[in-house]
């Protein structure tokens, strides 16, 4: 869902960037336009962004998934241990005629 955020986030800037330079940069023809330049960098930060946020989304998610692991392990061996501990050995008794 975070990256889904910060997706949104991303492109938002960039169309916001892409109509600015539309409107301020008419009539300008020229590669070094100072608009398109700003534009080529915000787009390059929203990319590294949501890079560094798809890592940190991946191992929040692995870390969870070890955690649930872990607890789940928990969970087995106490019902493991409780299911031996709660039946006490029977006693028999044989009768001998």
């Amino acid at each position: 869902m975070e990256f889904a955020i910060v997706s949104a986030l991303a492109f938002g800037a960039g169309a916001v960037m892409g109509a600015a330079g539309s409107v301020l940069g008419k009539g300008e023809t020229n590669a070094d336009d100072p608009v398109r330049a700003a534009m080529k960098q915000g787009l390059a930060w929203s990319m590294e962004a949501i890079d560094s946020a798809q890592g940190a989304i991946a191992e929040a998610s692995e870390s969870f998934n070890d955690l649930m692991a872990e607890a789940r392990m928990e969970v087995n061996k106490s019902k493991q241990s409780a299911a031996t501990q709660t039946q006490p050995p029977n006693s028999v008794e044989i009768d001998a005629d």
